[in-house]
């Protein structure tokens, strides 16, 4: 699971490594401005339909099924508020940078470019106003605080690299007064506190509200990983392993969690990037990631000429480090545990940058020295924007979770920082235009061996330029327009429904990404201000993009009907996105020299081994899990309907993709017990033959027609597989103590049930030593001892459970059980009116203090419990019935007649004889 990931995230070391990659080849291969600008136009034009996804779903206009409400909070494509805005705040910037660029371009500025560059100045005002809608739609107090420190930095780098005092000045103003805001928006009893049931704004009022909501959850998980790394030194050093927490933390989960969560729901994150790091891979990781961080804004800041002298090295790394260290020490001095340290460490660091970028602009400055460089070229703003996302980035991560759309372009901006910081400081150069192989530009500072290997390189090339460049036939133009294509046929995946009923997001996507990749195509053209050059531009670049979006609709639309394969669907799109890609490469190498070597017989035979190898890898690491998560889902919606059958088969096609995920094995067990409970039992010689490689043979179904212990024997093998391929998943014991303990009670042979019960306490015994503090798993534990007649034993679990967490209802009720069936009234009493203080509308728990009241002759306790039962569930047919019995007791014949009355109508048919002979026999007393 390390290596290869969870279920759930698949961030494991194998992803880790992909990021890796993706941040060296662009560090190795972007080598010119044209390549730069390309990336940043793809990525600001992607983030649009996603804006705009998110805004029509605020205002209700979406038209896909969710399964939760993404309404209040939007959700855009990525189905979590939270996510969603953490992938808005790292482009925001760059909308941002991009936009100040061409203002001050002299297309804008001096008016050069005409309507064009007005039309490119509002496009990207109406994307960055898009962006920041969305980010306050999804109402998410990390990416809210990410998003205001990265527009901080902005603006103060921005204002300090410009000498503009008005500009760093206010920025630093509107920080303090956010500051003092802020503390009092969260202060209880101030002025501020009726803001927080505000919408959009209300839920920052909250951040450190900890004893409930949210908050409640985020501290009691952090508490519990403080428990993990204090109780194994080894593992606070190297850590528990990526993806590893899922399992690790279960026997330091606190039992209060479940009061605020699901009881059987395990945190897989800290949800603060500091505990999750420090979890994964212990204080060895925890100092790279400090290494890292601090590297990121120390260069950064000093290509931005921010960091010039020792001086200004020694206060900033003092602020970073100096303040995150205080500010851990401090909390732990105040609170007296280490749980708020995730937050406080990079809360601390983020002062001390905020600090620093203050005393820079209002003590360095002062000085005025000659020479210090300062200004801001195009570059610098696009550094400047990178370091202002990457802020963001740090601030949002340690709220919320990184996922695999922003760690991608957290690796891919880092590199970008590096590339454009040593453009600046003369130690990389980049070319004007997209260059041939042997133009790419190399550092300035080679040495002559690699001077030499170059020059014989350069001498094996053969120059091949096919078609002069002209402006429609810039590679940039049709690459550019190919891309946007790909945008369109991703929301056509995304987005696909019979009627395709959400023409706003493609119209606007397809004309506001032509607008783009059309006026910074015209700036290169003597007639780009033209009217006719841009109808014949915006008709070729629709040509492609609408070409690329039309095709594969067709495909699509051919993919999905009755009968169709839905896991051929993520197959298909794989496939065009290649393609796509491959012509796009194609096009960019239009006018590239060739080396030599691509077009050698064993040039041409490694490329096609390893178009092999990459398709075999992507395959398995990519495709079938995506495939089989497509058939587990489909399976998960026959479930909700209660249709076994179906849901087993695309279960079990899950599996056979991918045998070694036990999350699948998991849900097919629980629809063969579901079967199995609907199912009649079989002859008792019928013989068990199930084998987990009989399940995943292709040929092999479920017998439609199977016996009752046919399928729970299935059940069993295939849960006990998932705990072979996971055996420190609490999950996994319990559901096999669930199953027998279900086997058990259903078995009509005494001796066999006993066997069945016995096994099940074994399991719940093996889950319990992983999840030493889930009380669930005790009061499931006793119910076992109970069944077997061993009200002691049973008891005895429920205190243990209560030793665990003294909120829990459901255990009160089981204990008061137990003690009525040792007819130990007073204790049953107890334990059922203290379950219905904790829950005042559990219907269970008064019925069963109804009846012991009228057990121990508290009969009018007994019928006023009975009557707030009937409150809380009108037609309840025992209640109507204890009353009538109860009123009969009392003396109270007629209330016991219209009660009886009551009750025929709610009996059964076999029933309704016997309640007219009691009225009968209530007339004839009350005669």
């Amino acid at each position: 699971v390390s290596f290869w990931g969870s279920y759930q995230r698949l961030q494991g070391t194998y992803t880790t490594l992909a990021y890796l990659v993706i941040f060296f080849l662009v560090l190795h291969t972007l080598r010119s401005q044209e390549q730069l600008n390309r990336l940043i136009t793809v990525m600001i034009i992607t983030s649009l339909p996603i804006a705009l996804y998110g805004i029509l779903q605020h205002y209700k206009l979406d038209p896909l099924p969710w399964g939760g409400d993404v309404t209040t909070r939007v959700a855009s494509t990525m189905g979590n508020a939270i996510f969603v805005a953490a992938y808005l705040i790292m482009v925001m910037p760059l909308t941002l940078g991009r936009l100040i660029q061409h203002l001050e371009s002299p297309s804008f500025s001096e008016n050069e470019g005409g309507a064009p560059s007005f039309l490119l100045a509002a496009a990207y005002m109406f994307l960055l106003a898009l962006q920041g809608i969305c980010i306050v739609f999804t109402q998410s107090r990390g990416p809210l605080v990410g998003i205001l420190v990265g527009l901080f930095v902005f603006l103060v780098v921005l204002g300090v690299r410009r000498r503009v005092r008005w500009l760093w000045g206010a920025a630093i103003g509107g920080a303090v007064a956010s500051a003092i805001f802020f503390v009092l928006f969260n202060l209880p009893g101030s002025p501020l506190e009726p803001l927080q049931e505000a919408p959009y704004i209300g839920r920052l009022g909250k951040i450190f509200q900890t004893e409930s909501g949210t908050g409640k959850v985020r501290v009691l998980i952090w508490e519990g990983v403080v428990d993990m790394l204090q109780a194994d030194p080894v593992r606070a050093v190297v850590g528990y392993g990526p993806e590893s927490m899922y399992v690790a933390f279960n026997p330091y989960y606190p039992p209060d969690l479940a009061h605020y969560e699901k009881r059987n729901a395990s945190p897989d994150r800290a949800h603060n990037e500091t505990f999750d790091v420090l979890a994964n891979t212990g204080f060895i990781g925890f100092a790279v990631y400090v290494w890292l961080f601090t590297s990121i804004f120390y260069y950064g800041l000093k290509w931005l000429g921010l960091v010039g002298t020792r001086r200004h090295r020694n206060a900033f790394l003092g602020l970073w480090l100096g303040l995150g260290a205080l500010s851990v020490l401090g909390f732990r001095l105040i609170e007296g545990t280490w749980r708020f340290a995730g937050v406080a460490l990079p809360s601390g660091m983020v002062a001390g940058l905020v600090i620093y970028l203050m005393g820079y602009a209002i003590f360095v400055l002062a000085e005025k020295r000659e020479g210090s460089g300062m200004g801001a070229t195009s570059r610098q703003i696009l550094l400047i924007a990178l370091i202002s996302a990457l802020a963001a980035h740090f601030a949002e991560i340690h709220f919320g979770i990184a996922i695999a759309a922003t760690r991608t372009y957290f690796w891919v901006f880092v590199a970008l920082m590096i590339i454009v910081g040593l453009a600046e400081t003369g130690r990389l150069k980049l070319a004007d235009g997209e260059t041939a192989f042997e133009d790419r530009a190399v550092p300035v500072e080679s040495s002559p061996g690699r001077r030499r290997k170059r020059r014989r390189r350069d001498a094996k090339a053969e120059p091949r330029t096919l078609r002069r460049a002209d402006p429609w036939w810039r590679p940039s133009f049709f690459a550019q327009s190919l891309l946007v294509g790909l945008i369109l046929s991703t929301m056509v995946f995304d987005f696909f429904t019979r009627e395709l009923n959400m023409p706003v997001i493609f119209v606007l996507t397809w004309i506001l990404g032509g607008a783009i990749v059309l006026a910074e195509q015209s700036g290169d053209h003597p007639h780009g201000r033209s009217p006719a050059w841009w109808g014949a531009s915006f008709a070729v670049y629709s040509l492609i993009c609408g070409a690329s979006l039309l095709v594969f609709l067709g495909i699509r639309a051919g993919e999905v009907g009755i009968g169709q394969d839905p896991g051929n669907l993520i197959v298909v799109y794989y496939l065009w996105v290649f393609g796509l890609l491959l012509v796009t490469a194609a096009v960019l190498l239009w006018e590239s020299a060739i080396p030599r070597t691509w077009l050698h017989p064993m040039g041409l035979l490694s490329a096609v081994v390893g178009a092999i190898l990459l398709a075999i890898t992507i395959q398995s690491t990519n495709v079938d899990i995506v495939r089989a998560d497509i058939y587990y889902k489909q399976g998960l919606n026959h479930d909700n309907r209660r249709s076994w059958d179906p849901g087993i088969s695309e279960y079990m096609r899950a599996i056979r993709i991918t045998p070694d995920q036990d999350f699948y094995y998991l849900f097919l067990g629980r629809a063969l017990l579901e079967k199995a409970k609907m199912t009649p039992p079989g002859p008792e010689e019928r013989p068990f033959d199930y084998s987990i490689e009989q399940l995943l043979d292709p040929t092999f179904q479920v017998p439609g027609r199977a016996y009752r212990d046919d399928l729970l024997e299935a059940t069993r093998v295939v849960l006990e597989r998932a705990r072979e391929l996971n055996p420190l998943n609490t999950d996994h014991s319990a559901n096999l103590g669930r199953l027998h303990r279900t086997w058990g009670e259903m078995s009509e042979d005494p001796v066999r049930r006993r066997e069945l019960l016995e096994e099940a306490l074994d399991w719940y015994d093996r889950a319990t030593q992983l999840s030493r503090h889930n009380a669930q798993l005790f009061n499931e534990w006793g119910v076992v001892l109970y069944l077997l007649g061993d009200y002691e034993g049973a008891i005895a679990k429920y205190e243990e459970s209560l030793s665990l967490d003294q909120k829990f209802a459901q255990t009160y009720l089981l204990l008061g059980d137990a003690c009525r069936a040792i007819e130990d009234r007073p204790c049953a009493r107890e334990a059922y009116e203290t379950a219905v203080d904790l829950q005042p509308k559990n219907v269970p728990a008064r019925s069963a203090l109804a009846l012991t009241y009228a057990n121990m002759g508290l009969l009018e306790e007994a019928v006023r419990e009975n009557r707030r039962v009937i409150e809380l569930k009108p037609g309840d047919y025992d209640s109507h019935k204890n009353l009538a019995l109860l009123y009969r007791e009392m003396g109270r014949t007629d209330d016991a007649i219209a009660e009886a009355e009551l009750a025929i109508e709610l009996a059964s048919e076999e029933r309704k004889a016997s309640w007219l002979e009691f009225i009968a026999q209530l007339r004839e007393e009350a005669q």
